[in-house]
């Protein structure tokens, strides 16, 4: 008769209660022991009768018989073992399980299950909620033990294949959030708020707790576990701690707290949860108190790994626009320590270097080289450009292998696609034949790959700059409006962070404009991001070009890609401003900077500005030699005439407004809110800058 699990769980049940009662060695007939041996030996002679996760189950309690015999059995002689050899004894154990997983990697489930067995138990539960405990309790050693166990064979799973850590597709099972799991994770956060805010740091499981939970939010798919259970604010709370607390705690148990908001900060819920907590300031604060910041100062390891933790948390947190009005001063020294660990990560035989993996380095480099700076700093470092061409043409080849491949691969074509912006770079990319041949591959690169669509539109994006991007260039349909070849058309550019300013400025040139007005939100099908043959058709086919210009503009790629397009098809280009404080910034400026432009909230209502650039809209250039002024008129009830002074400019212009054919007089507008009241300044053209 096959045994049932329920009778095996009885006997081990049993068996606890004699342990407990130290009954267990008493001679008993019909001992529970030894029933459990003959129950055991018959599902052996069955075990292709029973399900995986029947035997799974048997063998999980199993396990937390056998740790509560050990941890019984220790305690009972605990005061009688001398403290060095009741040490000795743990760490012999441990490092015995680390050598057993180096060698036998396919083990490491196994024994972070096992350790996870004691972590979840009620005793180890009770241990990490209570306020004092001395830091001699046996209960000590075993926390100690189990969680450097789960901490290490976590490590191990994600050293021998670093993909698991990474994949937002594929969530291992080894770890899940349940309600057993769940009260771990927050019974942590209790106990370490007791470490770090009663200055009660001397516990050895301090540091092993801190490193179980780093070693486990380095795997993707466990992060929203730890949103979910409080962790951010823990984190804003432990690094808001009082300045003379913060040097009493060392830089190795920083770098884990650090190294754990890096982990979470790579899930966008984590990024929005931090945003709204203040991060970025706190970190700021932190380091100003914590670490003395010059490019004179050589850091040691510890601080050096901190460092560059801060400065890739950092560039998570940090908006692109935000990113770009950083100075290099302080940066340069942290970009030379992030160059020259992705150097030897590359050389390593698992991709990895400090705390990090290459790929973790390459998405840190793509994020801080939208500051234009910084870009030329890091490809300028003598053999760094050689070296990102030759790993992007290997990991080309290989992209599809893993998701690790994948992501590195990702990461360098969103690097080049900035590389492709800078002008000196632009001609050495358009030479390299082997480079070429591989984007334009790409372009077309269908696959079910989590990095598919960022490699897809960084190839284009590096094609459209280097101007080799192959499109079809046959007239944009025009949705019946074609039977007037003079009507103006107009291309609306804006970052969809600016999407509802763009919105309101659609609706109100569409009630007083009769052309067409061409704008992706309109003319496409959502998402739009991948639609940039269109986008590049509009921009040809397109008389006039307006653009909305902010910080989110600025800081976006494919808003450069779209006006360095127009430039170099000599569009006619009107840039419009929110706000009076702004201004763009220079590679917009080298582009775009003689171009006339209208602003929002200045001097002068919404209804002006409106009129003003339907005028320029409507407008026929005419350049006229040493001519002083810009005459603007039109038939509308904004203004009949006005004269606009320039500024002194090589070849000033004269700008006659004409309505396309038919067009009505343009209708008196009503006010437009563009997030508040505003007004505009007149329209004054820059001067021209030499591109």
């Amino acid at each position: 008769m096959a045994v049932n699990n329920d009778t095996i769980f009885n006997s081990i049940h049993q068996l606890e209660t004699l342990i407990f009662h130290d009954d267990i060695f008493n001679k008993i007939e019909s001992h529970p022991l030894m029933n459990l041996r003959d129950q055991l030996q018959k599902i052996d002679g069955e075990s292709e009768l029973r399900t995986i996760d029947e035997i799974k189950q048997l063998i999980s309690s199993l396990n937390y018989f056998e740790i509560n015999c050990v941890c019984h059995f220790i305690k009972q002689y605990f005061s009688i073992i001398p403290s060095t050899v009741l040490e000795a004894l743990f760490d012999t154990s441990r490092l015995q399980i680390y050598l057993n997983m180096v060698i036998y990697p396919s083990i490491c489930d196994y024994y972070f299950d096992l350790s996870l067995t004691y972590l979840i138990s009620d005793s180890t539960i009770n241990y990490l909620i209570e306020e004092k405990i001395s830091p001699s309790n046996i209960d000590e050693y075993f926390l100690v033990l189990f969680s450097s166990i789960g901490s290490r064979a976590t490590y191990t799973k994600a050293k021998v294949s670093y993909s698991v850590c990474i994949s937002r597709k594929n969530i291992p099972t080894f770890f899940q959030l349940n309600h057993s799991t769940e009260r771990l994770l927050r019974a942590f956060i209790t106990y370490l708020n007791n470490c770090f805010l009663n200055n009660d740091r001397q516990r050895p499981s301090f540091s092993s707790i801190l490193k179980w939970i780093n070693n486990i939010t380095n795997i993707y798919g466990f992060i929203p576990y730890f949103l979910m259970t409080g962790y951010p604010d823990a984190i804003l709370q432990w690094m808001s701690i009082e300045q003379d607390h913060i040097k009493d705690i060392d830089s190795e148990s920083w770098a884990c707290i650090f190294g754990l908001s890096y982990n979470l900060a790579r899930h966008p819920m984590a990024v929005e949860a931090f945003n709204k907590l203040k991060m970025i300031d706190i970190i700021k604060r932190w380091k100003d108190q914590y670490i003395f910041e010059s490019p004179a100062v050589d850091y040691d390891e510890n601080n050096k790994e901190i460092l560059i933790t801060y400065y890739l948390l950092y560039a998570i947190l940090l908006e692109p626009k935000q990113l770009k009005k950083e100075s290099i001063s302080n940066v340069e020294k942290i970009l030379d320590y992030i160059l020259e660990r992705t150097i030897q990560a590359f050389n390593s035989d698992y991709l990895s270097y400090g705390s990090f993996n290459v790929c973790e380095y390459l998405n840190g480099l793509a994020k801080l080289v939208v500051n234009d700076t910084f870009l030329v700093y890091i490809i300028s470092r003598e053999n760094i450009y050689e070296l990102l061409i030759e790993k992007f043409i290997l990991f080309d080849t290989i992209c599809e292998s893993t998701v690790l491949n994948g992501s590195i691969c990702s990461s360098l074509y969103t690097i080049f696609w900035s590389i492709s912006f800078l002008s000196e770079y632009n001609i050495k990319l358009k030479s390299n034949d082997k480079f070429l041949l591989l984007v334009k591959q790409r372009i077309n690169y269908e696959s079910n790959d989590e990095h598919a669509l960022v490699i897809r539109q960084a190839a284009k994006g590096i094609l459209f700059n280097l101007d080799c991007l192959q499109m079809d260039m046959s007239p944009i349909e025009d949705n019946g409006n074609s039977n007037d070849d003079n009507q103006i058309k107009v291309m609306i550019s804006y970052s969809h962070k600016d999407d509802k300013i763009c919105r309101k400025l659609v609706l109100e040139l569409q009630q007083h404009f009769q052309g067409d007005i061409w704008v992706d939100f309109i003319k496409l099908s959502p998402p739009y991001e991948d639609d940039w043959e269109e986008i590049a058709k509009a921009i040809t086919e397109c008389d006039v070009i307006l653009m909305i210009v902010t910080e989110n503009y600025c800081s976006s790629k494919s808003c450069r890609r779209e006006v360095v397009h127009a430039d170099k098809r000599h569009k006619r280009m009107v840039p419009i401003y929110i706000g009076t404080d702004y201004t763009p910034e220079d590679w917009f400026e080298i582009r775009a900077g003689s171009a006339t432009w209208v602003r929002f909230r200045d001097t002068k209502s919404d209804e002006e500005v409106i009129g003003i650039l339907l005028g320029l809209i409507n407008v026929r250039d005419k350049v006229k030699q040493n001519d002083k002024k810009l005459t603007v008129s039109h038939d509308s009830n904004f203004q009949k005439k006005s004269e606009i002074e320039t500024n002194t400019i090589n070849n000033t212009q004269t700008i006659e407004i004409l309505l396309p054919v038919n067009a009505n007089p343009i209708a008196e507008v009503r006010n437009v809110q563009f997030q508040s009241n505003s007004s505009i300044s007149d329209i004054i053209p820059t001067s021209p800058i030499e591109q």
